[in-house]
């Protein structure tokens, strides 16, 4: 009987021990370009608490993204235990930005995303891991590339999460520099992204450029004659 109950006893432990582990892990925010500054309040004081956010690509890249940041099934394990662990004992509050849907948030930190050619060429090439950005200070980040070891057999979660954990609760003051957080795009820098990232045939370049022009000088023309006009009423005037 007593034999019975140690066993009953240890059972129950390790249900409670499985139940609580698996309830330490949760669902990262996910930030998109409408929510980023709204909820973070990164680039106006940082008054919503300490963020850890992960940059990575959700799903399949779109054309013309084929050196997109890694997947982010790729630690998605980890980061959602590091999601409730953070958020339960250090108030830390962990997020994901899908790299290949919000196109104001890529361009806005893009500078995190790439690293120089090697060998010190000229141009940049686009980095193909997870970057994870810490804003916990005001007006300040620290950024930490999540670099994947080649061939997952080797990837030990374990390991990995300490190393996550340690670098965003204490760590990031001795291994990382503060880097000032990007200002929040305005609405022309959104016109411009919007006006680059469409595409024209050249006979569509050559019809606008005609309307343009057409335009212009019809605008001079109007000025020109409203001058003339202007002066006509004063020698009118003066006579």
């Amino acid at each position: 009987m007593e034999l019975f109950n140690c066993t009953l006893i240890l059972l129950l432990f390790s249900c409670l021990l499985a139940s609580s582990s698996d309830a330490s892990d949760i669902e990262p925010i996910i930030l998109t370009d409408e929510t980023f500054e709204h909820d973070t309040q990164a680039s106006t004081g940082q008054t919503t608490g300490i963020w850890a956010i992960r940059f990575c690509s959700g799903g399949q890249a779109q054309a013309g993204q084929q050196d997109i940041l890694s997947s982010c099934s790729q630690t998605d394990t980890v980061w959602k235990r590091l999601a409730g662990d953070l958020l339960e004992s250090e108030n830390i509050i962990a997020a994901d930005v899908r790299v290949e849907k919000e196109k104001g948030l890529w361009k806005r930190f893009e500078e995190q995303f790439v690293v120089p050619h090697n060998g010190g060429g000229e141009g940049q090439v686009l980095k193909r891991h997870p970057v994870v950005i810490m804003f916990r200070q005001h007006r300040n980040m620290y950024v930490k590339d999540w670099i994947l070891p080649k061939g997952m057999g080797t990837y030990d979660d374990e390991r990995v999460f300490q190393e996550m954990r340690t670098w965003i609760t204490t760590g990031w003051e001795t291994a990382s520099s503060p880097v000032d957080v990007p200002p929040e795009p305005s609405w022309y820098h959104d016109i411009l992204a919007g006006l680059s990232s469409m595409q024209f045939t050249q006979q569509q370049i050559a019809y606008y450029s005609y309307i343009s022009i057409a335009v212009a000088i019809t605008v001079l023309l109007i000025v020109v004659r409203g001058l003339k006009n202007s002066s006509l009423r004063s020698a009118t005037k003066r006579d």
